[in-house]
């Protein structure tokens, strides 16, 4: 028996609308998921305030991934949030090599033009 331990979404298009209003289904089953104690993450490609304010209003308690992948916030005591940043290009590189081995049709992107150095 397979045991899912988290739910990653994205939250573009996945659960808003193309205007960027939330859909109220989406909140409804990630509420739903986090009233299970399955933890909800966030994954987008805006920026880490965005994402963190996403993750309170949703109501999600899993780590949120933004800035493309570049970024990383995690829950730490109480309501306070530990960030970890992908600096060190030569590391997203490596990653962006591998994963373009075992998707050929990856295409990279930046939303955070900070990222693109």
């Amino acid at each position: 028996m397979v045991r899912i331990k988290a739910i990653s979404l994205d939250i573009d298009g996945t659960i808003t609308y193309r205007d960027r209003r939330i859909s109220v289904e989406a909140l409804k089953a990630v509420r739903l998921a986090e009233g299970l104690d399955l933890p909800v993450m966030l994954v987008t490609g805006n920026s880490v305030p965005f994402a963190e304010a996403a993750a309170v209003f949703i109501g999600t308690s899993g780590p949120v991934i933004a800035e493309d992948g570049g970024a990383l916030s995690l829950k730490d005591e109480g309501t306070m949030r530990k960030r970890v940043f992908l600096t060190d290009m030569d590391e997203e590189w490596i990653l962006w090599s591998e994963l373009k081995k075992r998707y050929p049709q990856a295409e990279l992107s930046f939303s955070m033009m900070e990222r693109k150095a």
